[in-house]
């Protein structure tokens, strides 16, 4: 993956050890960039990987994080990154129209994962008035905007 190389928004989305290369990415480039990282796993007390220094770097103003706990589900909800994605549209919105360049990341396992994530992505860009997402995300992949690394 290709960090940006200029001041920017930086959606990271790693769920299980998808994390690892954004823990890097986030220490190597503090203090610069708006970074946001959603990071899920099954149980908040089983596998929350980093999970203390995340919160940390939140206490530090280094980093926004939003975590998804599949397995700890209060009711019958799952809750998977690609949800809270959903559930974070306005920040999208926000990101679109700022005078900054949005960069995505996805990684981790392959499977579902990375097309239900390219699925809500498309609809939060939607919510933020891109009407034609897929024009728009193909444009981001070519030019770098929207990376994966899935395995």
């Amino acid at each position: 993956m290709r960090p940006p190389t200029e001041n920017a928004h930086v959606v990271m989305i790693g769920p299980g050890t998808g994390v690892a290369p954004f823990r890097s990415m986030i220490k190597q480039h503090a203090g610069e960039w708006d970074k946001h990282l959603f990071f899920g796993c099954r149980n908040k007390n089983k596998d929350f990987y980093f999970g203390e220094e995340f919160s940390q770097m939140v206490g530090r103003n280094e980093l926004t994080f939003y975590p998804a706990f599949s397995r700890d589900r209060i009711g019958r909800k799952v809750n998977y990154v690609q949800d809270l994605l959903v559930k974070e549209d306005i920040l999208f919105n926000r990101m679109v129209y700022d005078n900054l360049p949005l960069y995505i990341y996805v990684c981790g396992r392959a499977g579902a994962m990375p097309k239900d994530v390219r699925s809500a992505v498309k609809n939060v860009l939607l919510h933020a008035g891109v009407f034609d997402t897929e024009e728009f995300l193909q444009y981001m992949i070519e030019n770098g905007y929207y990376q994966t690394e899935t395995y």
